[in-house]
């Protein structure tokens, strides 16, 4: 019975580690495909949503200015759209 519980524990913190290593390689990836935007406003709102897990409402009152959460959505679209269409021709 104990051993049926600690082989049942082992698994799933395996399990867990395994999803840990591909979380953390996820992130860096996400990271590098952010930095590599040239427009640091864009750079900005998708670290701050997509990194940070801000909503885009917290994203525009970070950014400030006179950026609404529209404003952080839209741009954000425009540019993956763009970087798809790049990927797409190649």
């Amino acid at each position: 019975m104990v051993f049926d519980r600690l082989n049942k524990y082992q698994k799933c913190l395996k399990a867990e580690k395994l999803m840990h290593k591909k979380s953390l390689a996820e992130l860096k990836r996400l990271n590098r495909f952010i930095a590599s935007c040239r427009d640091p406003l864009v750079r900005c709102i998708m670290l701050n949503r997509f990194v940070k897990g801000l909503s885009w409402v917290a994203v525009a009152q970070k950014i400030g200015g006179n950026i609404s959460a529209d404003n952080c959505r839209m741009l954000t679209a425009r540019y993956l759209q763009a970087v798809k269409r790049i990927e797409k021709n190649s």
